[in-house]
């Protein structure tokens, strides 16, 4: 646990707080991340002085950058962009 955050238990309330009678929604794949590799990234951010989720952005933007699945990912929302625009013009 970091800083007083149960993720399993926040995430299942946040689930189960947005979508109580179980409404179809968009889902995201949310991967576990190994416990000493959490308390790394906790003593990093606080060590830069800013939020995990930066400090996790941050990482890997500089790792992905230019790889396939960057590539690929940029394809994905330039075509949902493209859909919502048609949709909307409509």
């Amino acid at each position: 646990m970091v800083k007083g955050f149960a993720f399993d238990h926040f995430h299942d309330v946040a689930v189960n707080q947005t979508n109580p009678i179980n409404v179809p929604r968009e889902t995201h794949y949310v991967p576990a991340i190994d416990r000493f590799l959490v308390k790394v990234l906790y003593h990093e951010a606080r060590h830069r002085k800013i939020p995990i989720t930066k400090l996790l952005a941050l990482l890997l933007r500089d790792a992905l950058r230019g790889r396939e699945g960057w590539r690929l990912a940029e394809a994905e929302i330039a075509d949902t962009n493209k859909y919502k625009a048609a949709r909307e013009a409509a």
